[in-house]
């Protein structure tokens, strides 16, 4: 294999590395200088848990993001309540509501109602360990099928991974992906994913966080 010609993706990479120093007596009657097997050594044990660390940071990354949604919603919804709690007390006047950083109530828009259709979503695979979903609003695309349901802001999209065979899931069965609001979103599983049943569904989220219906669901076998 010429030096320009190694796998590029780094799955294909790692296995090909592994492959390479398995195999590596095969040159034993080449007598070749003990810092070429050195090199290979070196290289292969450099970069497996090289590529562990860098698919648990995407893991831990995805974790945090998914915590952190969680909590943004919370205090939302806390927020929410205890400001409609303050308006209406005699005394708040628009000078308060400045100072807090709150919108004057006749500045407020009207409130968007959530949407009440579902996004259609395309999953597709576009790498090792790496699913691309497009999604978009089936009653008003746009070209190249990137539009969102009037009042959108973004697409909420969750998902869960189970073996080959088994049944769609359920809408509580499935957990935070992400909150995206341009297609396509690009994710990235571990080595450990490959093989199996991705499954996704998605929802359109209105500006004040609002959530529409969920689609029906989607699936794909994440590739190696």
């Amino acid at each position: 294999m010429p030096d320009d010609a190694f796998p590029q993706g780094d799955s294909e990479f790692r296995s090909w590395l592994v492959n390479l120093v398995a195999n590596e007596g095969v040159t034993g009657p080449l007598l070749l200088s003990p810092t070429f097997y050195t090199a290979l050594n070196a290289a292969n044990t450099a970069y497996g848990p090289g590529l562990d660390a860098h698919f648990d940071a995407q893991a831990e990354a995805q974790s945090k993001k998914a915590a952190k949604e969680v909590l943004k919603a919370n205090a939302v919804r806390e927020l929410r309540a205890v400001i409609a709690l303050l308006r209406p007390i005699p005394g708040f006047t628009d000078a308060m509501a400045l100072a807090l950083g709150l919108q004057l109530l006749d500045d407020i828009l009207t409130h968007i109602e959530a949407p009440t259709t579902a996004p259609e979503l395309e999953l597709v695979a576009f790498g090792p360990q790496e699913v691309r979903c497009h999604f978009w609003d089936p009653g008003n695309p746009s070209p190249g099928r990137r539009g969102k349901a009037p009042g959108a802001r973004s697409c909420r999209l969750i998902h869960t991974i189970l073996a080959v065979g088994a049944g769609a899931p359920s809408v509580s069965d499935m957990t935070f992906l992400a909150d995206d609001t341009n297609t396509p979103n690009n994710a990235a599983f571990e080595e450990a994913d490959i093989g199996k049943t991705l499954w996704v569904r998605g929802a359109w989220v209105n500006p004040t966080g609002d959530l529409g219906p969920y689609s029906e669901p989607s699936s794909i076998t994440i590739p190696g």
